[in-house]
């Protein structure tokens, strides 16, 4: 998930699928009202020695309703528990957003991490962040972001393409959304539970949120035991006889 903050009125969505000149995109949209200061995206990318101390590229297709200056920079976080080394905060870089889409390619080098602790929470990544103006109104269209090693300023299109399946499998390791649903027949006043599996291993143990709760007989959906593969989906019987409790679930295990 991209994080997204600062000043002024922020709008951030994702839009259908646009034709551009380097094949069918998907589009999000950032858009600003007022603001004072700089507003801003954000992704973080697992392991902070991830391309540690090699040359990559930044790759932006991105357009805005009128031309829009934006930064990028690319920092190294050692994370957070124990007693980590200070963040490296890279150099930034900048690009104008055009009202036309177009591939904008910004060559970074990361500095080495040897010799650097790294945090015992699991939460250090290389940060790639994104800053508007900053002050006024905007309204920038970013069609694909990536984060690839070596000098890629000499490809047209330096973006390499997933298979949908691929990239929701990916995503699915750090966030992943779905139903829980079970119904049986008690004959006591107890709680009744099952193992509901993820679609795909959690990079670390995720938090639970449920919504949309729905109840026969029963009450207090909840996650009796969560694992990296899944989770213990739990309610107590309020009656006896027919018991069912059904909702959605968000399982977020994000840096």
């Amino acid at each position: 998930q991209w994080g997204s903050g600062g000043s002024g009125s922020i709008a951030l969505a994702a839009d259908n699928p646009i034709a551009t000149a380097v094949g069918r995109r998907n589009v999000v949209t950032w858009d600003r009202t007022g603001g004072t200061t700089v507003s801003r995206l954000s992704q973080k990318i697992e392991g902070v020695e991830t391309l540690q101390g090699k040359r990559v590229t930044v790759a932006i297709i991105g357009y805005a309703t009128v031309d829009t200056p934006i930064t990028v920079r690319i920092d190294q976080k050692f994370g957070t528990g124990g007693s980590p080394s200070a963040e490296v905060t890279g150099v930034p870089q900048s690009a104008t957003l055009t009202t036309s889409p177009q591939v904008h390619k910004l060559v970074f080098d990361l500095a080495s991490v040897s010799g650097k602790t790294v945090g015992t929470n699991k939460d250090d990544c290389v940060h790639l962040l994104i800053d508007s103006p900053a002050s006024g109104n905007f309204n920038i269209r970013l069609i694909d972001v990536a984060l690839v090693e070596g000098d890629a300023s000499a490809e047209s299109d330096p973006i390499p393409p997933r298979h949908p399946h691929e990239e929701l499998a990916l995503c699915q390791r750090y966030y992943e959304k779905g139903k829980v649903q079970l119904t049986c027949y008690q004959a006591s006043n107890a709680g009744f539970e099952y193992l509901r599996p993820f679609a795909q291993i959690k990079r670390a143990l995720p938090s639970i949120v449920f919504s949309n709760q729905f109840y026969i007989n029963a009450s207090g959906l909840q996650a009796n035991g969560t694992y990296q593969e899944g989770f213990i989906a739990n309610a107590a019987a309020t009656s006896t006889g027919l018991v069912r409790f059904a909702g959605d679930f968000a399982a977020n295990s994000e840096i």
